[in-house]
């Protein structure tokens, strides 16, 4: 049995601890979120180069614990992050890997 399975590199360059990362309904991005405050978006790269981080969104007052993606059916890219500052932000794709707060 063939092993299709291939390794990715990630360096999320956060200054905290990451503690979540998904990866959106196509493959094509990665989301991660951190103690640190931020949530950062990263292009994966294949054959084990290095992933790119394209975006650095803040907008939370504390450490961001999770985030999801919306199915694409819900039109554009769409995701979701919370906070231990009680706050849920729902981030949007407006132009080619440039995000802004769609909701708050």
């Amino acid at each position: 049995m063939a092993d299709h399975s291939k390794t990715l590199l990630l360096s999320a360059e956060h200054d905290e601890m990451i503690h979540d990362m998904q990866m959106d309904y196509h493959g094509k991005l990665i989301a991660t979120c951190s103690s640190d405050h931020t949530i950062k978006i990263l292009l994966p790269q294949a054959n084990g180069q290095q992933s790119q981080v394209v975006q650095t969104l803040k907008g939370h007052d504390g450490p961001v614990w999770a985030v999801g993606w919306a199915h694409p059916k819900f039109g554009g890219n769409h995701l979701a992050s919370c906070s231990y500052d009680h706050k849920i932000i729902i981030w949007k794709e407006t132009s080619h890997h440039q995000w802004s707060k769609h909701y708050e």
